[in-house]
């Protein structure tokens, strides 16, 4: 099932799970992980930068779990 972020409310959604995931002392990984990744590759890229922002202003524990998870370029340019 793909999943897609269609507008902010949506976004602002992800940004809770994975908020809540975070605060609750778990790591982000395994489908929510997944999902996370395939909205932010699938997705209007104005979305994904929106819900990186929204992560980095919630605070640098949430903001750490970001270095690894910046939306990239698939083709390795």
């Amino acid at each position: 099932m793909v999943y897609r972020w269609n507008d902010r409310k949506d976004v602002d959604e992800a940004v809770v799970v994975v908020m809540n995931t975070l605060d609750a002392g778990q790591e982000v990984r395994g489908w929510l992980m997944r999902t996370m990744q395939q909205a932010i590759y699938d997705s209007d890229p104005g979305f994904a930068d929106y819900f990186f922002k929204e992560l980095e202003a919630s605070g640098p524990r949430r903001s750490a779990w970001l270095s690894g998870n910046r939306r990239s370029d698939p083709s390795g340019a």
